[in-house]
């Protein structure tokens, strides 16, 4: 069997011409899964993992095991536009004239200005060589090559591939605003990249001087998924779940988190800086690098904005805003 490297698992056939293949991802996520289906030949792909000679190896080969090939790829479905699922769509397309599918051209977020980003990172209590530290990182970020515009933009109760496959199209935002999951009413599966991973929880981010409520559309997005019943859950990461127990988890998981947020805020903590720090996380915050930082305050960040639109607390836009109970 083929592997991308240690720590990844190997392919597998989880339903009859359904292939999960996971490939190698730099840092620690260890994997990203795209998923092979095949069927008279051709190949649906549901993600297109990040653009590296690594994962391109392993997915050639890997095809290539199953008695496929990337020149047999007709279609690229992207589950979004986070470049660990997308960034290799546009090598395949090139080489097997695929379509690409997705919800929205990319990510919203890469549009916000640095100067914005910056005064929002001020704004949430950040200076000296933390501030500069976290807008060297999002630079890097910034310098990565643009995404591959769709072919094909998905819209709610889309169906692709409808002749062989017949993948139902749910839009899904919180994770991020493109985010789709693909629903396989014949196998009784849905393919759901970020939206709902067995062990972690997905990042629900609201960045520096960005607006919206992506938690409120997140949770909105995971009662969703409560109405399919015995579906199994095949994520982006990790492994398989059922998808109705894992949705359930997760609401509960962010339920306990705007209430240990909103306890924060109780006993004196002010700014998104502060509040992120005393709340707990699954690691400890001094072992945190400078992205899982910028990560822990953008998720704050969110659940502070959640409590904001249900009438539970303030917020104060001073130098930097601060955070109160609603009077």
């Amino acid at each position: 069997m083929i592997s991308g490297g240690i720590g990844v698992p190997p392919k597998e056939e989880v339903r009859p011409g359904v292939w999960s293949i996971p490939l190698p991802l730099p840092g620690p996520l260890e994997y990203v899964v795209v998923y092979a289906l095949v069927a008279k030949g051709d190949v649906l792909l549901v993600d297109a993992g990040w653009n590296s000679e690594a994962q391109y190896e392993v997915l050639r080969r890997t095809l290539e095991d199953i008695g496929a090939s990337i020149s047999a790829i007709r279609g690229i479905v992207l589950t979004h536009t986070h470049p660990d699922h997308a960034g290799m769509a546009a090598r395949l397309r090139t080489e097997s004239s695929a379509l690409i599918h997705s919800h929205a051209p990319g990510d919203a977020a890469s549009a916000t200005s640095r100067d914005c980003v910056h005064r929002g990172l001020i704004d949430w209590g950040l200076h000296g060589s933390e501030l500069a530290d976290i807008m060297k990182a999002l630079d890097q970020l910034r310098t990565r090559p643009p995404l591959a515009p769709p072919d094909v933009l998905l819209r709610e109760a889309d169906v692709v591939a409808p002749e062989t496959w017949h993948l139902g199209v749910t839009h899904t935002p919180g994770h991020s605003h493109d985010h789709v999951c693909f629903i396989d009413d014949r196998n009784r599966i849905v393919f759901t990249g970020d939206h709902i991973l067995s062990a972690t929880t997905p990042n629900i981010s609201l960045g520096p001087g960005a607006h919206g409520d992506p938690l409120g559309d997140y949770i909105a997005s995971l009662r969703k998924m409560i109405d399919l019943g015995d579906f199994e859950a095949l994520p982006g990461h990790e492994d398989r779940v059922p998808v109705v127990k894992r949705a359930q988890d997760l609401l509960a998981h962010h339920e306990e988190q705007l209430s240990l947020v909103f306890a924060c805020v109780m006993t004196g903590c002010r700014t998104v800086r502060d509040i992120a720090e005393a709340i707990p996380w699954s690691r400890p915050w001094a072992s945190f690098d400078v992205l899982d930082v910028f990560l822990a305050l953008a998720e704050t960040n969110a659940h502070l904005a959640r409590l904001e639109r249900a009438f539970m607390l303030s917020r104060d836009r001073s130098d930097p805003s601060t955070w109160s109970l609603k009077a």
